[in-house]
């Protein structure tokens, strides 16, 4: 499979995931301060922070 195909197979057989609600921090007591990562997630299906959406490795190798 050519790398463009895989690529197209992976977001095709991919499952939606929202954005998770509120704000999100990975590092809340990180010494730049704690709200120095703070990000928060936009877009639909397809978003800001799992683009279009978690790869199902089952369905990849079926």
């Amino acid at each position: 499979m050519a790398p463009g195909q895989l690529a197209a197979f992976l977001e095709g057989t991919s499952v939606a995931r929202s954005c998770p609600a509120g704000v999100y921090n990975p590092a809340p007591l990180h010494p730049a301060g704690p709200t120095a990562y703070d990000a928060t997630c936009s877009g639909g299906e397809r978003n800001g922070f799992y683009g279009a959406g978690m790869v199902d490795a089952f369905n990849v190798v079926k």
